[in-house]
């Protein structure tokens, strides 16, 4: 029993986005682990000393698990906003929901690194530049 003509287009189009996601990230990984990758070699000479000079700075580790935790306690947040939001959006009627929509929709439509910068100078004015509620960097 063959599959329908439109499942193998499917698969085919979500095999391509995973490739066009995954296929660039596989040369940094290599690099990453790699001492030298001279040209005519088709695999790099193997070595961790990048990430042994990395993950032997205490300040790199820090910086990592505070990323970490901060994108987790933001993924979880998200979920139980965005959920709602979206239940709400999408089952019920009320007056301003076209505004909303914008509003969730302006994102999209205004490039994030133009807000991104607006906020750092905003946070850096009113002195909130490297600092979080789980980390403070120490004043110079």
């Amino acid at each position: 029993m063959s599959m329908p003509k439109h499942k193998w287009l499917r698969w085919l189009v979500l095999g391509g986005l995973y490739s066009s996601i995954l296929l660039p990230v596989v040369p940094i990984v290599i690099w990453s682990f790699s001492f030298r990758w001279a040209y005519p070699n088709l695999l790099p000479e193997w070595s961790t000393r990048a990430w042994d000079y990395v993950l032997g700075q205490r300040t790199m580790v820090d910086a990592i698990v505070t990323s970490i935790e901060i994108s987790a306690i933001v993924t979880v947040l998200t979920l139980l906003v965005g959920y709602s939001a979206a239940k709400a959006l999408g089952t019920r009627e009320f007056k301003g929901k076209t505004a909303v929509e914008l509003f969730i929709l302006l994102p999209a439509i205004i490039p994030v690194i133009s807000a991104v910068m607006g906020m750092q100078g905003i946070f850096t004015r009113i002195g909130l530049s490297d600092t979080c509620l789980l980390y403070t960097s120490p004043s110079p």
